[in-house]
């Protein structure tokens, strides 16, 4: 039959033909010839299969996908960021690292955030460790500062490495306004680096571009598309602002459907879709959703039957640690799992919270989640794994 990588295939392909028994018998075989050949990270991903399609809430698999939040240090002070509902300082303890670490022979996926995770003392150490590890794909947000050729030089030892940077302009001036502490021109320095040293190198990195819709930007979106072009960027991602307690929320909070906006983004994204297809770059528009379906409509059918029809999986296959240690499914889930401070990232994955999430999915039960996620903003790559 060949490989147990061949019939983990072969057990994918069945389950869409629906044929439910046989898909599991070859998971199962996927999972004892991996556990033969010694391959934790494929024993671990047929176990985790398996027990999604038997609707399983209490799991033996671990996470496959773990996100990050090392520290919530940071050389700049954006007055749009998150953390700033904190006070004080949070880095990630070292015992946490510990824990983390061990969970890499399983990973499938790991993002590295902070503040700027370039700041925790820990994560270099980390980040060599992961080398062992080349099934991991990982990805590092980050607001660009830090790629000196020195850390560029170790990312391209990671067999795939994704760099997602955060943008809310193109102008220098209205850049450095926008983000305390940037410097827009050490920006563009450091994304010619990553780009030099990327085509050398087989063009290994990905690059990623986050552009945060607020109204001080909103009518320079088409100039800062043309800046990730320019640059290189593989992906661009359209996000709104999202709430953070702030005056400057209050003031800079752009509806999707306010008055004139979705207009305004209805003659323009046409033109901005076209324009990225022919520079082969991925334009994921999380703002308006323009030509996205809402995940939530339409029928689900016998909720007896399957999961392929559920719009999310994160909660059997990853965990998102937020910076003071809170830890979520996924990043724009509402609600917390647990706390790092209180319990073992193994405790909080078999904890009554997340049991109780996956049982709200298995009967189609969205009720506390994202509308971000139900109302199908999110591409569903993000909310499961294959």
């Amino acid at each position: 039959m060949g490989s147990y990588k061949d019939i983990y295939e072969s057990a994918l392909k069945e389950w869409g033909k629906q044929n439910y028994d046989k898909s599991i018998e070859f998971l199962e075989e996927s999972m004892r010839l991996a556990g033969i050949s010694n391959d934790t990270f494929f024993v671990n991903k047929s176990l985790n299969e398996i027990e999604i399609k038997k609707k399983k809430t209490n799991l033996v698999s671990m996470p496959r996908v773990i996100h990050v939040t090392l520290t919530s240090r940071c050389n700049m002070k954006c007055p749009f960021c998150y953390l700033d509902r904190y006070a004080g300082i949070w880095d990630m303890p070292e015992e946490v690292c510990e824990e983390i670490t061990g969970l890499f022979p399983y990973l499938q996926h790991l993002t590295w955030q902070g503040g700027e995770a370039f700041l925790h003392p820990s994560f270099r150490k980390m980040i060599l460790r992961t080398i062992d590890f080349p099934n991991i794909r990982q990805t590092l947000l980050t607001n660009g500062s830090f790629l000196d050729e020195g850390w560029l030089d170790l990312f391209l030892r990671i067999p795939k490495f994704t760099i997602v940077i955060s943008l809310e302009s193109a102008k220098k001036d209205t850049y450095e306004a926008l983000r305390k502490g940037g410097n827009f021109d050490r920006l563009k320095k450091n994304l010619f680096l990553i780009n030099s040293l990327s085509q050398d190198n087989g063009n290994k990195f990905n690059l990623l571009v986050n552009i945060i819709i607020m109204k001080r930007n909103y009518l320079e979106v088409e100039e800062m598309i043309d800046f990730a072009i320019e640059n290189k960027f593989n992906h661009i991602i359209l996000t709104p602002l999202y709430a953070n307690g702030s005056e400057f929320y209050d003031k800079e909070y752009l509806p999707p459907d306010g008055e004139g906006v979705r207009e305004y983004f209805s003659r323009l994204m046409p033109r901005m879709t076209e324009k990225t297809k022919m520079n082969n770059v991925y334009l994921d528009d999380r703002f308006t959703g323009i030509g996205k379906e809402d995940a939530s409509s339409g029928t689900h059918g016998d909720c007896s039957a399957t999961l392929d029809e559920a719009i999310c999986l994160s909660p059997w296959q990853q965990l998102f640690i937020e910076s003071t240690g809170e830890v979520k499914s996924y990043c724009s889930c509402v609600h917390s799992l647990g706390n790092l401070k209180d319990s073992s990232i193994k405790e909080i994955w078999n904890g009554r919270l997340l049991g109780q999430l996956r049982e709200n999915i298995l009967n189609y039960d969205y009720h506390s989640c994202n509308p971000i996620c139900v109302g199908g903003l999110l591409d569903k790559s993000n909310l499961r794994m294959e």
